[in-house]
């Protein structure tokens, strides 16, 4: 498992793949790396100190290649596929419940890694500002603040959970957002995605 890590990993350093496939592999790279080190990922606090001086040296230096994950929004995007991806497949899996467990960590970092892609864009640093990015942008941050534990374990579990159904709405306003900014061979990617994720929504709630 190590080595498809270190594959993938070439890959996406490479970077000689269309992004949309680059941020479909990130995604995987994600899952096997919490599937293979799951105790790692139960330190959320490190987690969100280093994706947060991350993404304040982004900003700074903004003019960084090793920083474009990160300022175009890519680590976020296979982040919230991630997440996407674990509300829909079996939960008999060992895979998706080591995934349920992450999902909270996973939300916050994909706020913290998508906000200076965000703040950049709003600051006029970066060109162009797209209103369904933007609207995504602000329903994510009363989504993230609730997500920590101390806040969440404050939330009725039921009222908590009605309010994460907003995260719907979020990730259509991303999907409509890679769409308008992508090119072709990515919306396509970005197509095929939605219609698995659609397809495999829409058997997991006939089931029920």
């Amino acid at each position: 498992m190590i080595s498809i890590l270190l594959i993938l990993l070439f890959i996406l350093i490479t970077n000689l793949l269309p992004i949309s496939i680059n941020i479909t592999l990130l995604s995987f790279f994600i899952v096997i790396s919490i599937y293979k080190f799951p105790k790692m990922f139960s330190k959320d606090v490190i987690f969100y100190l280093l994706a947060t001086c991350v993404a304040i040296l982004s900003i700074i230096f903004n003019d960084l290649y090793i920083f474009d994950y990160v300022l175009k929004g890519y680590i976020s995007i296979a982040i919230f596929i991630v997440i996407m991806f674990t509300g829909v497949i079996p939960i008999k899996w060992k895979l998706t419940q080591i995934l349920v467990k992450t999902r909270g960590l996973l939300s916050i970092i994909g706020f913290i890694f998508i906000s200076p892609h965000a703040v950049l864009h709003l600051l006029g640093l970066f060109s162009g500002i797209n209103l369904f990015g933007i609207a995504a942008y602000a329903l994510m941050v009363p989504l993230t603040i609730i997500s920590f534990k101390t806040i969440r374990r404050e939330i009725n579990p039921r009222d908590w959970k009605n309010i994460q159904k907003a995260s719907y709405i979020i990730y259509g306003l991303l999907y409509l957002h890679i769409l308008w900014v992508g090119s072709w061979t990515d919306k396509l990617v970005y197509i095929v995605l939605f219609v698995l994720y659609i397809n495999n929504k829409l058997y997991k709630e006939f089931r029920k």
